[in-house]
This record gives C-alpha cells, structure tokens and sequence, in this order.
C-alpha cells in the first residue's frame, strides 16, 4: 500500500509538470518560482545520477529533471520580462548564482540527512524541498496576484501527492519501515497546510478576477 501511495503520488506530480509547461507557454510566462525550480532540479539530478538507489527512483528522477527542463525553458524565455526593471544579463547571472547555490545546498542537506542513513537522506531533503517549494507557490499567487501561469488543476494535484504522501509517511512509521520524529511530522504536516491554502488561495483569486471582469463586487468574509 505504501509503494502504490507513493507511486500515484508520482504520476500526479508528472501532470503537475506538465500543467505547468502547458499553462506558461499559453500565458507566456514560467509556472514554477524560480527558487523552487532550482532546488527541484538539484534534487532531481543528484537521484538521476548521482545517488542512485533503485531504478524506479532513479526513472522517476530523470522524468522529472527532463520536465522541469522545459519549465526552465519557459523560465528562460519568458523571466525576464517579468522583471522588467532588471537588465537581462542580471536576471541570467541571478538565476546562475541561485541554481548554483541550490546544487551546492541541497548536496550539503542530503549529506546531513545521510548521517541517519541513505534513505533518511533522499526522505527528509525531499520532503524539506516540498515543503519549500509549497511555500513557494504561494507566495508567487500573493505576488502575482493572478492566476498567471497557475490553474486549479495544478493546485488541486499539487495538494494530492502531499496528501498522499503523507498517508503513505504514516502507514510506513506503522509498519517499521521508518523511524517517526517530530521533523517528519512538521515537514508532511506544513506542506500540506500550505498546499490546501494555495488552492484555496487559487480558488480565491480566480473567483475575484472573475468578479472583476463581470464588474461586479466580491463579497467580503469574515
């Protein structure tokens, strides 16, 4: 149960991906914050190539790291504009000095984590980089206030691997096969509070444009 848990949790982040290049060549810009990209693509590549555990771990890495090439094609292409007070060498030096930093991060994370074994290194970076890029997606939806380069779709089956992921976490701790502590239950537990808060963030911006362009009020809440 916990594999299958974990392997739909992966399909969905597939689609999540692919939304994403989807929905950002349509509204000509990137989908995924760029700090979140970064650390995304040196987990990615360190479990393709460097680190490698078991083919489907390494298989599923390598989908990504080609997906989320794209997304950074899309970055490329469409970033600086949304940057328009800086010139483009900066943007690209930037983006270079953050993608660096985000390697020689995430490499000094996972050797940290290594130290409670192998897996507890590829389990609690990659649930630290969840958690970062959930916070991440929300803060790009309050910056951008719009839903430009998002959808529901990739909020919603953003939140369901999180979820997933999470039942999988505690059926694993149930049958021994990890150790519980309380980092475990802060990174699962805040990732998905941020995830559901992003489609209801989503949901929330998409329902005001939708009452602005029909020129009508939106009501407020309490």
């Amino acid at each position: 149960m916990v594999q299958l848990l974990f392997s739909v949790g992966n399909l969905l982040w597939l689609a999540v991906y692919i939304m994403i290049i989807r929905v950002g060549l349509r509204d000509r810009t990137y989908g995924m914050p760029l700090l979140a990209l970064c650390g995304n693509l040196s987990w990615e590549a360190n479990y393709a190539f460097i680190r490698h555990y078991n083919m489907p771990l390494s298989l599923t890495s390598l989908i990504w790291l080609l997906l989320d090439c794209a997304i950074l094609y899309t970055v490329v292409r469409f970033g600086p504009a949304q940057f328009p007070w800086l010139p483009r060498w900066l943007f690209f030096c930037g983006l270079g000095v953050m993608m660096a930093m985000c390697c020689v991060g995430m490499e000094v994370l996972i050797r940290y984590f290594e130290a409670g074994g192998r897996e507890a290194g590829g389990n609690y970076s990659g649930l630290t980089q969840n958690l970062l890029m959930s916070a991440l997606f929300l803060s790009m939806l309050v910056h951008r206030r719009s839903t430009s380069g998002q959808s529901m779709a990739i909020a919603v089956c953003k939140a369901l691997p999180t979820a997933l992921g999470a039942a999988a976490v505690y059926l694993w701790v149930k049958d021994g096969g990890v150790e519980s502590s309380p980092l475990l239950i802060f990174l699962g537990g805040s990732t998905l509070v941020l995830d559901m808060s992003y489609v209801a963030g989503v949901w929330a911006v998409r329902r005001s444009t939708a009452a602005v362009a029909a020129g009508t009020p939106v009501a407020a809440t309490a």
